[in-house]
């Protein structure tokens, strides 16, 4: 007899979304120097690619159609928290979140890292 092929999909880049306790956060003209687009503003970065990965939730939800499968989103811009990291990972928190206080990134880990990274285990 065939062993079952069980499939987990998750998109931890699906949106660009901001709780609006860190909007303000990326609402500066303050520049960030990339590795590849080279100066942007942070407010800008929300549209780009740094800030989420277009099309990868529609992709992923194609995907969970056909596959029949459990899909995991995390609906948070990836500039808040990259979520596609562990949280030991140097690079979970960008250029922007980086500059948060201990306690605000604590508070960023158990308010959506945590609640996303459990539900998927």
């Amino acid at each position: 007899m065939p062993k079952e092929t069980i499939v987990i999909l998750t998109c931890e880049h699906a949106t660009n979304d901001i709780p609006k306790e860190y909007i303000s956060f990326f609402q500066s003209d303050k520049k960030i120097k990339g590795r590849w687009l080279g100066e942007i503003p942070i407010r800008d970065l929300l549209k780009d690619h740094w800030g989420w990965d277009p099309g990868s939730l529609v992709m992923s939800e194609f995907l969970q159609k056909k596959l029949k499968c459990k899909l995991f989103t995390f609906n948070i811009s990836r500039l808040l928290l990259d979520a596609n990291r562990s949280d030991w990972n140097t690079t979970m928190f960008t250029e922007i979140s980086s500059q948060f206080s201990e306690q605000l990134k604590q508070k960023t880990l158990n308010q959506y890292y945590y609640p996303y990274f459990n539900s998927v285990k």
